[in-house]
């Protein structure tokens, strides 16, 4: 099992490596999970740390682990938490690239939902069942410092210039506004949405003007 990373905050280092997210960003219109996106991440732990309190009410992250073994069942790309809320968070990164958020199916004026889009959403919610089903075991209190340890799910995937239709758009919006398992969230952002979303959180971390 991947053991927890503890992490400080370092506010220089944040902006260098968002600034590295802006790059890739630029660099490649398309992005391949294991490729590219992973093995950024998995060397910018400032940038997957911020990842908690901007996609969530969590106050702070404290702690990342990289394909993190789900009580033997499953592997979670990234984990984000907060040992002081035991709160945490559960990330799936997918590809961006062509079709991977929707896909035109025979004749049908509507797109439907790429498969791999489906793929991930399929991943998270697998991980919340397993996550309720061993939430009152020792096992996950040792893992999580709590039985009562809240948690929220993140898929990653796409690019904006993906969702150029205003149609595809607003279901894209409203799902990710309006999809709860079991009572918790599960956000979808575009890798886009997400450089934005980190941008602006670290904003708040800016010493004020004079």
């Amino acid at each position: 099992m991947k053991e927890f990373i503890s992490v400080s905050f370092d506010l220089k280092r944040c902006q260098e490596e968002l600034a590295a997210f802006r790059g890739l960003l630029d660099g490649k219109q398309e992005l391949e999970e294991a490729a590219d996106v992973k093995p950024f991440f998995e060397t910018k732990h400032q940038l997957a740390a911020l990842i908690g309190p901007c996609c969530s009410r969590m106050r702070r992250c404290d702690l990342i682990a990289f394909q993190y073994q789900l009580f033997g069942d499953f592997s979670c790309d990234l984990v984000v938490g907060d040992s002081f809320s035991k709160s945490y968070g559960f990330i799936e990164w997918e590809d961006a690239t062509a079709g991977c958020l929707f896909r035109q199916q025979g004749k049908k004026a509507t797109p439907e939902w790429a498969t791999r889009f489906e793929h991930g959403l399929s991943q998270v919610i697998d991980w919340f069942w397993k996550l309720d089903e061993m939430a009152h075991t020792e096992e996950f209190e040792e893992r999580f410092g709590s039985r009562r340890a809240s948690y929220f799910g993140l898929l990653v995937a796409g690019r904006d210039s993906h969702l150029t239709h205003s149609r595809e758009q607003r279901r894209w919006h409203w799902r990710a506004a309006k999809v709860l398992v079991n009572s918790l969230p599960i956000r979808f952002v575009t890798y886009d949405q997400l450089h934005a979303d980190l941008a602006s959180e670290l904003d708040k971390y800016q010493p004020p003007k004079p």
